[in-house]
């Protein structure tokens, strides 16, 4: 279907899973190039903070949800909790302490349970 994100993110997922990481961000990226998608923007920003490129994650992440929000919002409250709790991670990484504290507070109004979330507002000076 090489008209449709979702069977290259499935695959890309299945990469990462494997440890195949390289394949996977040449999947999420193939996925963005044939319908523009938030959720492998997120996945890549995941993969980034992992192998702790933060300013890369952060930058991935942002593009996930202007993407969302041309979307009308294609993402889950669960997910999109979720993925700012990651970019206030993100930026706590990268020294940028005030858009953390922003993103947390994000999270937590989306998702009051959002525990990462509350801790790490929690620890920003």
């Amino acid at each position: 279907m090489p008209y449709s994100f979702q069977p290259l993110v499935r695959r890309a997922d299945a990469f990462a899973a494997e440890g195949r990481i390289a394949d996977a961000v040449t999947g999420y990226r193939q996925s963005i190039r044939v319908e523009e998608n938030p959720y492998a923007y997120m996945k890549l920003g995941v993969i980034l903070l992992q192998n702790a490129e933060a300013r890369g994650a952060a930058a991935e992440l942002e593009r996930g949800f202007a993407v969302d929000a041309s979307l009308g919002g294609a993402l889950t409250t669960g997910e999109a909790a979720y993925g700012r709790s990651l970019l206030a991670y993100a930026y706590t990484r990268s020294g940028r302490y005030p858009e953390a504290k922003e993103q947390a507070r994000k999270a937590l109004a989306l998702q009051p349970g959002q525990r990462e979330a509350a801790e790490l507002l929690r620890r920003l000076p």
